[in-house]
């Protein structure tokens, strides 16, 4: 099955930061890899493994984490079985 779309999903990530890059775009599209430590589900299906890397991004104008930092956030998977996103909906150090 093609095309297919995750449900609406959020869940919680804690894990250490291994990449980040800016868009440079005007939006402020910031990418980041966190490889995960901890989850938790909040709503509808996690697709969270332990020790994965995920990619995800937010917009933002200044930036309060570093490569190798710890980060916590909440999160929601956009894509498809093969292919998706993470979106950062908030965060925190």
């Amino acid at each position: 099955m093609s095309g297919v779309m995750a449900a609406p999903n959020e869940s919680t990530v804690k894990g250490v930061v291994t990449d980040i890059e800016w868009s440079g775009s005007p939006e402020d599209k910031l990418t980041v890899v966190i490889r995960v430590a901890e989850y938790s589900p909040i709503s509808g299906p996690c697709f969270l493994e332990k020790d994965q890397l995920i990619t995800g991004f937010f917009y933002t104008i200044s930036l309060d984490f570093e490569v190798g930092d710890t980060i916590s956030a909440n999160v929601e998977y956009i894509g498809g079985p093969h292919k998706g996103i993470y979106k950062l909906l908030q965060h925190e150090v």
